[in-house]
């Protein structure tokens, strides 16, 4: 990055940098670190325009600052309504060709599969330049015997043209780097979620599942699915999973004493870090059988792992060697199986409060995004004056 310009002298962000976001896919809401950097950009006085799609399952993203600009697609519902992927294409090119007309500093930030599968169109609109946000590892880095598809190498491509990479951390830019040859620089962001959480702890969760105020909450946040064996986790004790068939089969065969309640509606996004602060314990559960790679090359794209930290919660989570570093921090233990829970809340309980500490300390030198996103802004701002 020092090689490109980016990390010299003291560069000011001009006012007015517009930037342009491209995300395919209707889950912004579960890309916390993107969600961050729109949000960071934001105050910093850029004006962004998102582009993204909306169905049924997943709520649309929000955003309060007024210089976040939201262009939102409806998913296509009915067979004779042009492909979605089109629709947002022909979207794309006039968010660009707007910004064109204006003469105002502009970059452009494609983000996740689906729109890095079109760069090579929007990109030659922008004179060739945008930054790749990867938000999944790319299908081109499964180990064998996979065998890419003509899309994976769309993908691959795509990344490889672009400017540089942002990534969760250096562990992804590694795998990404040697499964693409002559892949960019990159640029690193955690998979932090927005705002920051003010120390206190209170009873949000407590309120919204009616219970006592003292009880001690072990919180599992994220999907309900296979991927996370939320049934085994559910056993030893959020999105529209109605008609989820993991769902179903769970709900047909739980035993009379799983206390398990789901409430279904979403969470209002200024919330989260109250109500992650008022649990007690956070687990981070992942099912390396389903994830294979992706879950044993996690680090920092973990964005549970990173919102329990920040809120002081102790973590057990799956013992995977990417995640190594919440016992190297002795803010949380590892575990190798569900039925190894109780045991290690017995040892976070025993040691509490230095557990707590750890988890903030941990949070503030790994995963806390401000000065990334300075290095960010200072590329896009680089990029954009050329």
């Amino acid at each position: 990055l020092a090689q490109a310009g980016w990390e010299t002298g003291a560069m000011t962000s001009p006012t007015g940098l517009d930037v342009i976001v491209l995300h395919r896919e209707p889950i912004l809401d579960r890309v916390p670190n993107l969600k961050h950097l729109i949000e960071w950009l934001a105050a910093r006085g850029h004006r962004i325009h998102v582009l993204t799609t909306r169905n049924r399952i997943f709520p649309p993203a929000h955003f309060s600052n007024p210089n976040v600009e939201m262009h939102v697609l409806p998913e296509r519902s009915r067979r004779w309504e042009l492909p979605t992927l089109s629709r947002f294409l022909l979207r794309s090119s006039e968010l660009i060709r707007s910004a064109r007309r204006a003469d105002r500093p502009t970059t452009l930030i494609i983000a996740g599969r689906g729109a890095l599968s079109i760069s090579p169109i929007v990109s030659v609109l922008h004179g060739g330049r945008y930054f790749a946000h990867v938000v999944e590892y790319p299908a081109i880095c499964e180990p064998a015997p996979y065998r890419p598809k003509l899309s994976d190498r769309l993908e691959a491509r795509a990344i490889r043209n672009s400017v540089a990479m942002i990534v969760h951390d250096d562990l992804h830019a590694r795998v990404i780097t040697a499964a693409i040859e002559n892949a960019p620089n990159y640029l690193t962001l955690p998979n932090a979620s927005p705002g920051a959480f003010d120390g206190e702890s209170g009873y949000q969760l407590h309120t919204r599942l009616q219970l006592p105020p003292l009880t001690k909450i072990l919180l599992h946040s994220g999907g309900f699915g296979e991927w996370f064996s939320s049934a085994d986790v559910a056993s030893v004790s959020s999105h529209d999973i109605t008609g989820d068939g993991y769902y179903l089969r769970y709900m047909k065969n739980r035993g009379a004493e799983d206390n398990s309640i789901f409430s279904l509606n979403p969470v209002d996004g200024q919330l989260l870090n109250r109500l992650v602060g008022s649990a007690h314990v956070g687990l981070a559960w992942y099912n390396p059988n389903r994830l294979s790679f992706r879950a044993r090359m996690m680090g920092l794209a973990a964005g549970k792992i990173g919102q329990y930290l920040k809120c002081g919660l102790p973590v057990i989570a799956s013992r995977l060697p990417s995640l190594r570093y919440l016992e190297d921090h002795q803010a949380g233990v590892l575990v190798d199986s569900a039925a190894e829970i109780p045991d290690a809340l017995s040892n976070i309980e025993r040691d509490y409060a230095r557990y707590r500490d750890n988890a903030f300390r941990c949070y503030q030198s790994l995963w806390e995004p401000t000065q990334c996103g300075e290095g960010i802004e200072r590329a896009l701002t680089t990029v954009a004056l050329r």
